[in-house]
């Protein structure tokens, strides 16, 4: 499995809380970085979803997705409180309210922070198998948090 991050003209990426990133620094670690300067990202997001084993999405993620026509019709989620205006945006998506993760036709969407952790999880298990998929859930402690909210 290879993870891409894509940044357009090598320019500095920021999140949702305005981090910014230089995803250079970020290829030899996680995956590797792509600038595809011929064509705008919209396009290329989307050549990509027709290829691709699986699409994800963490957090406000789902708005690109969403910009590049890869969510239209399908079921999707973003990050917490942030379901009316994917919807807005994005009418052609069935948007999932208070929903943590929604799979969709090999797209997962997840909220943000740790429930992106259970999106990742659930494309393990699709990937690989439930038994490996809880084995490294149970090494990094991850089942742990389940067990935390219940009283």
């Amino acid at each position: 499995m290879c993870v891409i991050f894509i940044s357009w003209q090598g320019e500095m990426t920021r999140n949702s809380r305005s981090i910014a990133r230089s995803f250079n620094a970020a290829m030899e670690e996680i995956g590797r970085a792509v600038t595809p300067k011929s064509q705008s990202p919209w396009v290329y997001i989307r050549e990509q979803s027709q290829t691709a084993s699986w699409m994800a999405s963490n957090c406000s993620g789902a708005f690109l997705l969403g910009k590049a026509g890869v969510l239209d019709g399908k079921r999707a989620t973003t990050w917490a409180g942030g379901e009316k205006g994917l919807l807005k945006a994005y009418p052609a998506i069935k948007v999932q309210f208070d929903t943590n993760v929604v799979i969709d036709d090999k797209v997962i969407t997840s909220n943000g922070g740790p429930v992106s952790y259970q999106a990742a999880f659930e494309l393990l298990e699709r990937l690989s198998s439930k038994k490996f998929a809880t084995e490294i859930s149970e090494a990094i402690q991850f089942n742990r948090l389940e067990r935390a909210f219940k009283p």
